[in-house]
Protein backbone atom coordinates (compact mmCIF):
# COMPACT_ATOMS: atom_id res chain seq x y z
CA UNK A 1 0.00 0.00 0.00
CA UNK A 2 2.87 2.64 -0.03
CA UNK A 3 2.02 3.03 -3.86
CA UNK A 4 -1.19 4.62 -2.78
CA UNK A 5 -0.29 6.67 0.49
CA UNK A 6 2.69 8.51 -2.05
CA UNK A 7 -0.08 9.23 -4.35
CA UNK A 8 -2.37 10.44 -1.54
CA UNK A 9 0.41 12.01 0.16
CA UNK A 10 0.99 14.18 -3.45
CA UNK A 11 -2.50 15.19 -4.20
CA UNK A 12 -2.81 16.46 -0.64
CA UNK A 13 0.30 18.69 -1.54
CA UNK A 14 -1.51 19.31 -4.77
CA UNK A 15 -5.04 20.29 -2.41
CA UNK A 16 -3.14 22.52 -0.24
CA UNK A 17 -1.19 24.83 -3.12
CA UNK A 18 -4.89 25.26 -5.14
CA UNK A 19 -6.06 26.30 -1.82
CA UNK A 20 -3.55 28.78 -1.16
CA UNK A 21 -3.75 30.04 -4.73
CA UNK A 22 -7.71 30.56 -4.15
CA UNK A 23 -6.84 32.46 -1.07
CA UNK A 24 -4.94 34.77 -2.69
CA UNK A 25 -6.44 35.46 -5.70
CA UNK A 26 -10.28 35.85 -4.21
CA UNK A 27 -11.20 38.80 -2.39
CA UNK A 28 -15.15 37.55 -2.40
CA UNK A 29 -14.72 34.65 -0.30
CA UNK A 30 -11.13 34.14 0.87
CA UNK A 31 -11.98 31.51 3.36
CA UNK A 32 -13.82 29.33 0.47
CA UNK A 33 -12.65 25.91 0.54
CA UNK A 34 -11.81 23.46 -2.29
CA UNK A 35 -13.67 20.42 -2.54
CA UNK A 36 -12.30 17.84 -1.08
CA UNK A 37 -10.87 14.70 -3.38
CA UNK A 38 -12.68 11.99 -4.08
CA UNK A 39 -11.09 8.46 -3.72
CA UNK A 40 -12.99 5.01 -5.30
CA UNK A 41 -11.96 1.87 -4.46
CA UNK A 42 -10.73 -0.74 -6.79
CA UNK A 43 -12.82 -2.74 -9.63
CA UNK A 44 -11.59 -5.80 -9.06
CA UNK A 45 -11.70 -8.12 -6.00
CA UNK A 46 -10.40 -12.03 -6.28
CA UNK A 47 -11.50 -14.64 -3.69
CA UNK A 48 -9.58 -17.81 -2.99
CA UNK A 49 -11.55 -20.63 -1.42
CA UNK A 50 -9.25 -23.39 -0.04
CA UNK A 51 -9.79 -26.96 1.98
CA UNK A 52 -10.10 -26.77 5.53
CA UNK A 53 -6.43 -26.92 6.91
CA UNK A 54 -4.83 -26.21 3.66
CA UNK A 55 -2.68 -23.70 4.14
CA UNK A 56 0.47 -24.18 5.26
CA UNK A 57 0.92 -27.39 3.32
CA UNK A 58 4.29 -26.03 2.54
CA UNK A 59 2.98 -27.34 -1.42
CA UNK A 60 0.17 -26.87 -3.44
CA UNK A 61 -1.94 -24.28 -1.18
CA UNK A 62 0.82 -22.16 0.09
CA UNK A 63 2.00 -21.56 -3.38
CA UNK A 64 -1.62 -20.73 -4.91
CA UNK A 65 -1.20 -17.82 -1.70
CA UNK A 66 1.96 -16.93 -3.23
CA UNK A 67 0.51 -16.45 -6.39
CA UNK A 68 -3.38 -14.31 -4.97
CA UNK A 69 -0.53 -12.31 -2.93
CA UNK A 70 1.22 -10.98 -6.18
CA UNK A 71 -2.43 -10.10 -7.51
CA UNK A 72 -2.94 -8.05 -4.51
CA UNK A 73 0.16 -5.49 -5.76
CA UNK A 74 -0.39 -5.85 -9.07
CA UNK A 75 -1.71 -2.43 -10.54
CA UNK A 76 -1.12 -2.83 -14.26
CA UNK A 77 -2.41 0.21 -15.68
CA UNK A 78 -5.83 0.79 -14.83
CA UNK A 79 -6.75 4.26 -15.36
CA UNK A 80 -9.47 3.80 -12.31
CA UNK A 81 -6.54 2.43 -9.73
CA UNK A 82 -4.74 5.55 -11.38
CA UNK A 83 -7.22 8.31 -10.14
CA UNK A 84 -7.93 6.43 -7.21
CA UNK A 85 -3.87 6.26 -6.03
CA UNK A 86 -4.53 2.80 -5.18
CA UNK A 87 -4.26 -1.23 -6.64
CA UNK A 88 -6.14 -2.73 -9.10
CA UNK A 89 -7.15 -5.42 -7.59
CA UNK A 90 -8.19 -6.68 -3.76
CA UNK A 91 -7.53 -9.92 -2.79
CA UNK A 92 -8.96 -12.35 -0.14
CA UNK A 93 -9.26 -16.00 1.21
CA UNK A 94 -11.96 -18.29 2.36
CA UNK A 95 -10.25 -20.61 5.32
CA UNK A 96 -12.50 -21.90 7.34
CA UNK A 97 -13.16 -24.64 10.76
CA UNK A 98 -14.89 -27.13 8.33
CA UNK A 99 -16.57 -27.07 4.96
CA UNK A 100 -20.01 -26.50 6.08
CA UNK A 101 -18.22 -23.00 7.27
CA UNK A 102 -16.49 -23.08 4.49
CA UNK A 103 -19.67 -22.86 1.73
CA UNK A 104 -21.62 -20.78 4.18
CA UNK A 105 -18.95 -18.17 4.33
CA UNK A 106 -18.82 -18.83 0.38
CA UNK A 107 -22.35 -18.05 0.02
CA UNK A 108 -22.01 -14.63 2.06
CA UNK A 109 -19.68 -13.77 0.12
CA UNK A 110 -21.48 -14.37 -3.23
CA UNK A 111 -24.48 -11.76 -2.38
CA UNK A 112 -22.07 -9.15 -0.76
CA UNK A 113 -19.99 -7.81 -3.91
CA UNK A 114 -19.74 -4.13 -1.89
CA UNK A 115 -16.15 -3.08 -1.56
CA UNK A 116 -15.69 -2.87 2.30
CA UNK A 117 -13.08 -0.42 2.76
CA UNK A 118 -15.08 2.41 0.31
CA UNK A 119 -18.49 3.43 -1.09
CA UNK A 120 -20.02 1.44 -4.21
CA UNK A 121 -19.75 -2.43 -5.25
CA UNK A 122 -16.52 -3.69 -7.06
CA UNK A 123 -16.97 -3.90 -11.01
CA UNK A 124 -15.88 -7.48 -11.36
CA UNK A 125 -15.15 -10.12 -8.79
CA UNK A 126 -12.95 -13.58 -9.73
CA UNK A 127 -13.67 -16.09 -7.60
CA UNK A 128 -10.83 -19.41 -7.22
CA UNK A 129 -11.85 -23.01 -6.05
CA UNK A 130 -8.59 -24.66 -5.71
CA UNK A 131 -10.53 -28.01 -5.01
CA UNK A 132 -12.51 -30.18 -7.52
CA UNK A 133 -14.68 -31.04 -5.43
CA UNK A 134 -15.56 -27.51 -4.93
CA UNK A 135 -17.35 -27.51 -8.30
CA UNK A 136 -20.44 -29.16 -6.49
CA UNK A 137 -20.37 -25.74 -4.37
CA UNK A 138 -21.13 -23.54 -7.71
CA UNK A 139 -25.02 -24.77 -6.51
CA UNK A 140 -25.16 -22.99 -3.58
CA UNK A 141 -24.28 -19.58 -5.43
CA UNK A 142 -25.13 -19.76 -9.28
CA UNK A 143 -28.34 -18.04 -9.06
CA UNK A 144 -26.33 -14.73 -7.03
CA UNK A 145 -23.21 -14.09 -8.87
CA UNK A 146 -23.33 -11.13 -10.67
CA UNK A 147 -23.27 -11.12 -14.49
CA UNK A 148 -19.87 -9.73 -14.39
CA UNK A 149 -18.47 -12.05 -11.55
CA UNK A 150 -16.27 -15.03 -12.63
CA UNK A 151 -15.24 -18.21 -11.75
CA UNK A 152 -11.82 -20.01 -12.07
CA UNK A 153 -11.24 -23.96 -11.08
CA UNK A 154 -7.73 -25.04 -10.51
CA UNK A 155 -6.94 -28.70 -11.32
CA UNK A 156 -9.48 -29.15 -13.96
CA UNK A 157 -9.61 -30.06 -17.72
CA UNK A 158 -11.59 -28.39 -20.56
CA UNK A 159 -14.70 -30.98 -19.99
CA UNK A 160 -15.00 -30.46 -16.69
CA UNK A 161 -15.63 -26.61 -17.15
CA UNK A 162 -18.18 -27.04 -20.07
CA UNK A 163 -20.07 -28.83 -17.89
CA UNK A 164 -20.25 -27.11 -14.73
CA UNK A 165 -20.95 -24.23 -17.24
CA UNK A 166 -23.51 -25.97 -18.89
CA UNK A 167 -24.93 -27.06 -15.30
CA UNK A 168 -24.67 -24.09 -13.29
CA UNK A 169 -25.83 -21.77 -16.12
CA UNK A 170 -22.36 -20.11 -16.17
CA UNK A 171 -21.40 -20.19 -19.66
CA UNK A 172 -18.50 -17.66 -21.26
CA UNK A 173 -17.47 -16.75 -16.99
CA UNK A 174 -15.96 -20.17 -15.52
CA UNK A 175 -12.35 -20.96 -16.98
CA UNK A 176 -10.28 -23.55 -16.09
CA UNK A 177 -6.33 -23.16 -15.14
CA UNK A 178 -4.02 -26.62 -14.80
CA UNK A 179 -0.48 -27.58 -14.86
CA UNK A 180 0.20 -31.18 -16.11
CA UNK A 181 3.01 -33.13 -14.35
CA UNK A 182 3.20 -35.96 -17.33
CA UNK A 183 6.58 -34.21 -18.61
CA UNK A 184 8.48 -34.90 -15.69
CA UNK A 185 6.75 -37.83 -14.60
CA UNK A 186 7.87 -39.54 -17.71
CA UNK A 187 11.24 -37.81 -16.71
CA UNK A 188 10.76 -39.87 -13.09
CA UNK A 189 10.01 -43.55 -15.37
CA UNK A 190 13.65 -42.92 -17.00
CA UNK A 191 15.23 -42.48 -13.62
CA UNK A 192 13.29 -45.96 -12.11
CA UNK A 193 14.57 -47.51 -15.51
CA UNK A 194 18.45 -46.47 -14.41
CA UNK A 195 18.32 -47.44 -10.90
CA UNK A 196 16.83 -50.94 -12.04
CA UNK A 197 19.47 -51.59 -14.87
CA UNK A 198 22.72 -50.00 -12.90
CA UNK A 199 21.74 -50.26 -9.35
CA UNK A 200 20.84 -53.72 -8.80
CA UNK A 201 23.53 -55.26 -6.47
CA UNK A 202 22.01 -56.87 -3.77
CA UNK A 203 21.31 -55.38 -0.44
CA UNK A 204 23.56 -58.35 1.92
CA UNK A 205 20.95 -57.79 5.10
CA UNK A 206 17.82 -57.93 3.53
CA UNK A 207 18.42 -59.67 -0.34
CA UNK A 208 16.18 -57.23 -1.96
CA UNK A 209 16.75 -55.87 -5.53
CA UNK A 210 15.31 -52.22 -6.89
CA UNK A 211 12.40 -53.18 -8.60
CA UNK A 212 9.04 -51.83 -10.12
CA UNK A 213 6.26 -54.56 -10.15
CA UNK A 214 3.96 -52.25 -7.31
CA UNK A 215 4.44 -48.58 -7.67
CA UNK A 216 2.60 -47.34 -4.12
CA UNK A 217 0.85 -44.01 -5.04
CA UNK A 218 -0.41 -42.21 -1.48
CA UNK A 219 -2.84 -39.37 -2.44
CA UNK A 220 -4.92 -36.82 0.04
CA UNK A 221 -8.00 -37.99 -1.26
CA UNK A 222 -9.86 -41.08 -2.99
CA UNK A 223 -11.23 -40.91 -6.13
CA UNK A 224 -15.01 -40.35 -5.03
CA UNK A 225 -13.82 -37.05 -3.70
CA UNK A 226 -11.59 -36.13 -6.51
CA UNK A 227 -10.99 -36.75 -10.25
CA UNK A 228 -7.62 -36.10 -10.58
CA UNK A 229 -6.25 -34.06 -13.44
CA UNK A 230 -2.58 -34.08 -13.35
CA UNK A 231 -2.07 -37.25 -15.33
CA UNK A 232 0.58 -38.70 -13.13
CA UNK A 233 -1.58 -41.95 -12.81
CA UNK A 234 -2.24 -42.15 -16.52
CA UNK A 235 1.70 -41.08 -17.39
CA UNK A 236 2.77 -43.95 -15.09
CA UNK A 237 0.30 -46.63 -16.52
CA UNK A 238 1.55 -45.63 -19.97
CA UNK A 239 5.17 -45.61 -19.21
CA UNK A 240 6.28 -48.72 -17.00
CA UNK A 241 3.20 -50.97 -19.05
CA UNK A 242 1.47 -54.33 -17.74
CA UNK A 243 4.29 -55.33 -15.75
CA UNK A 244 3.94 -52.65 -12.72
CA UNK A 245 0.61 -52.17 -10.36
CA UNK A 246 0.16 -48.89 -9.64
CA UNK A 247 -0.97 -49.11 -6.09
CA UNK A 248 -3.28 -46.19 -5.17
CA UNK A 249 -3.72 -45.43 -1.33
CA UNK A 250 -6.05 -42.45 0.19
CA UNK A 251 -6.39 -40.39 3.17
CA UNK A 252 -9.98 -39.07 2.78
CA UNK A 253 -12.75 -40.41 0.78
CA UNK A 254 -15.87 -38.95 0.81
CA UNK A 255 -17.89 -39.49 3.84
CA UNK A 256 -14.64 -37.46 5.58
CA UNK A 257 -14.57 -34.65 3.51
CA UNK A 258 -18.47 -33.95 4.38
CA UNK A 259 -17.21 -33.31 7.86
CA UNK A 260 -13.83 -32.45 7.25
CA UNK A 261 -12.20 -30.09 9.63
CA UNK A 262 -8.80 -28.20 10.84
CA UNK A 263 -9.11 -31.01 13.68
CA UNK A 264 -9.18 -34.06 11.61
CA UNK A 265 -5.79 -32.40 9.86
CA UNK A 266 -3.64 -34.05 12.80
CA UNK A 267 -5.58 -37.56 11.63
CA UNK A 268 -3.87 -36.90 7.94
CA UNK A 269 -0.69 -36.12 9.12
CA UNK A 270 -0.97 -39.41 11.52
CA UNK A 271 -2.17 -41.40 8.63
CA UNK A 272 0.55 -40.19 6.22
CA UNK A 273 3.16 -41.03 8.57
CA UNK A 274 1.71 -44.44 8.98
CA UNK A 275 2.00 -44.86 5.24
CA UNK A 276 5.55 -43.92 5.52
CA UNK A 277 6.53 -46.58 7.61
CA UNK A 278 3.99 -48.88 5.72
CA UNK A 279 5.81 -48.17 2.60
CA UNK A 280 9.42 -48.80 4.16
CA UNK A 281 8.08 -52.23 5.28
CA UNK A 282 6.90 -53.18 1.86
CA UNK A 283 10.14 -52.11 0.39
CA UNK A 284 11.90 -54.39 3.35
CA UNK A 285 10.08 -57.15 2.98
CA UNK A 286 8.34 -57.38 -0.98
CA UNK A 287 10.97 -54.90 -2.60
CA UNK A 288 8.76 -52.15 -3.46
CA UNK A 289 11.33 -49.51 -4.16
CA UNK A 290 9.91 -46.61 -5.58
CA UNK A 291 6.72 -44.36 -3.94
CA UNK A 292 4.76 -41.58 -5.29
CA UNK A 293 2.78 -39.02 -2.87
CA UNK A 294 0.81 -36.24 -3.59
CA UNK A 295 -0.58 -35.72 0.37
CA UNK A 296 -1.07 -31.91 0.65
CA UNK A 297 -0.85 -31.34 4.46
CA UNK A 298 -0.29 -34.90 4.89
CA UNK A 299 3.25 -34.50 3.48
CA UNK A 300 4.55 -32.99 6.80
CA UNK A 301 3.87 -36.55 8.54
CA UNK A 302 5.32 -37.79 5.64
CA UNK A 303 8.32 -36.19 5.99
CA UNK A 304 8.18 -36.71 9.80
CA UNK A 305 8.95 -40.28 9.43
CA UNK A 306 10.88 -40.03 6.27
CA UNK A 307 13.50 -37.26 7.71
CA UNK A 308 13.20 -39.24 11.08
CA UNK A 309 15.24 -42.43 9.46
CA UNK A 310 18.47 -42.87 9.68
CA UNK A 311 18.36 -46.36 7.72
CA UNK A 312 20.87 -46.06 4.23
CA UNK A 313 18.65 -48.95 2.48
CA UNK A 314 15.16 -46.68 2.26
CA UNK A 315 13.29 -46.38 -0.60
CA UNK A 316 13.26 -43.62 -3.18
CA UNK A 317 10.19 -41.48 -3.51
CA UNK A 318 8.59 -38.73 -5.82
CA UNK A 319 6.69 -36.27 -4.26
CA UNK A 320 4.38 -33.91 -5.92
CA UNK A 321 4.00 -30.11 -4.80
CA UNK A 322 6.86 -29.64 -3.04
CA UNK A 323 10.00 -28.69 -2.85
CA UNK A 324 10.62 -30.40 0.45
CA UNK A 325 14.58 -31.90 -0.29
CA UNK A 326 16.85 -33.71 2.84
CA UNK A 327 17.34 -36.83 1.17
CA UNK A 328 19.30 -37.91 -1.67
CA UNK A 329 16.79 -40.67 -2.55
CA UNK A 330 13.62 -37.89 -2.58
CA UNK A 331 12.59 -36.00 -5.46
CA UNK A 332 9.84 -33.50 -6.22
CA UNK A 333 7.81 -32.00 -8.75
CA UNK A 334 6.78 -28.99 -8.25
CA UNK A 335 4.22 -27.14 -10.06
CA UNK A 336 4.49 -23.07 -10.15
CA UNK A 337 0.75 -22.21 -9.51
CA UNK A 338 2.18 -18.88 -8.11
CA UNK A 339 3.12 -17.96 -11.67
CA UNK A 340 0.08 -19.50 -13.39
CA UNK A 341 -2.29 -17.49 -11.11
CA UNK A 342 -0.30 -14.60 -11.28
CA UNK A 343 -0.42 -14.67 -15.31
CA UNK A 344 -3.59 -15.36 -15.41
CA UNK A 345 -5.26 -13.02 -13.31
CA UNK A 346 -3.31 -9.94 -14.99
CA UNK A 347 -4.79 -10.98 -18.02
CA UNK A 348 -7.76 -11.64 -16.45
CA UNK A 349 -7.94 -7.81 -15.29
CA UNK A 350 -6.80 -6.69 -18.87
CA UNK A 351 -9.63 -8.49 -20.78
CA UNK A 352 -14.25 -7.56 -20.59
CA UNK A 353 -16.31 -10.37 -18.76
CA UNK A 354 -16.32 -13.61 -20.67
CA UNK A 355 -13.68 -13.12 -23.00
CA UNK A 356 -10.77 -15.53 -21.14
CA UNK A 357 -10.69 -18.59 -22.69
CA UNK A 358 -12.18 -21.80 -20.73
CA UNK A 359 -9.55 -23.39 -20.37
CA UNK A 360 -5.73 -22.97 -19.65
CA UNK A 361 -3.27 -26.53 -19.78
CA UNK A 362 0.27 -25.84 -19.46
CA UNK A 363 2.29 -28.96 -20.43
CA UNK A 364 5.95 -27.95 -20.46
CA UNK A 365 7.98 -24.76 -20.18
CA UNK A 366 9.02 -23.07 -16.88
CA UNK A 367 6.00 -23.79 -14.94
CA UNK A 368 7.02 -26.93 -13.32
CA UNK A 369 10.63 -27.37 -11.68
CA UNK A 370 12.43 -30.60 -10.25
CA UNK A 371 14.83 -32.50 -8.95
CA UNK A 372 14.88 -35.50 -11.30
CA UNK A 373 18.10 -36.67 -12.29
CA UNK A 374 18.65 -36.72 -16.26
CA UNK A 375 19.34 -40.60 -17.15
CA UNK A 376 18.35 -40.59 -20.48
CA UNK A 377 16.90 -38.53 -23.66
CA UNK A 378 12.46 -38.47 -22.64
Amino acid sequence: MIRKYSIILKASVLTMLTFLISVACSDDNPLEEPLPLQEHGVPFQVTVVFAPGQLGDKGYADNVMIGVGLLNGFAGSQADSIVAGTDSCNVQFISTFDTDDTRKVLKSWAGKPANPFYEGDYKRRLLVLTEYFMIDWLADISDTLRPDDEVLLLKVNESDVRQAAATYGLEGRLHGLNISAAHLVRKYCRYMEWCIEYLQDEDEEYDLHYNISVIPYYRLYDTDVVIYRDSVYETLAEELGEGSEIQVNSILRKNDTSTYSVLLGSNVMQMAYRFGQLMQQAYKEKGYSFAVTDLGSGNTGWNYYVFGQDDPTMFEMLMLDTQEVVRLNLHYIYRRWDTAIYQWGKEWMSHQTGQMPAMKLYTHGDMCEDNIPIMYDY
